[in-house]
């Protein structure tokens, strides 16, 4: 299940985001323990795209927050909104392994679709295998390592629906 962020989210959404094997690959844990103001970015997070933005990720068994699904534009090393969208995930540690990302991968290529996107992109940090495997699972082709995005190297996936 997918909703939009909540202030009142903001216990799960630390014990989320503090634990440093979570965030390893998308820029460590957040700094200066500012998870408020990190949510409230999530919340934002949709560059003025309609229906767009950073969603809880909740079990649909008891509504616990699991991680976030990521749908918008991509940002450039200036941090730059730019026109291609892409995909991304974020799963707490206690959720690894039992098939969630991919879930959420799945989930996510649909909802794209659904709004009528052309491409999807995604950007995996070069040591994240196990996002790599997700990109391959649903079905995104492999472009190779790119720098253009978020001022890093990356894996760089792409997914066009025809």
């Amino acid at each position: 299940m997918y909703r939009p962020w909540l202030v009142e989210d903001l216990e799960q959404f630390t014990n989320i985001y503090s634990d440093a094997r979570v965030t390893r690959f998308i820029g460590g844990p957040i700094k200066n323990n500012d998870y408020l103001k990190r949510l409230k970015y999530f919340q934002a997070r949709h560059g003025g795209h309609k229906n767009m933005g950073a969603f809880a990720t909740c079990l649909k068994s008891n509504h616990e927050i699991i991680g976030a699904a990521f749908i918008g534009p991509l940002k450039d090393g200036d941090d730059q909104f730019l026109e291609e969208i892409e995909i991304g995930w974020t799963l707490g540690l206690k959720h690894w392994g039992q098939g969630f990302g991919t879930e959420m991968g799945f989930a996510l290529k649909k909802y794209g679709q659904s709004l009528g996107l052309k491409t999807i992109h995604a950007v995996v940090n070069l040591e994240n295998h196990a996002s790599r495997k997700i990109c391959e699972k649903i079905g995104m082709s492999y472009i190779g390592i790119s720098d253009r995005y978020y001022g890093v190297e990356t894996h760089h996936f792409i997914l066009e629906f025809t």
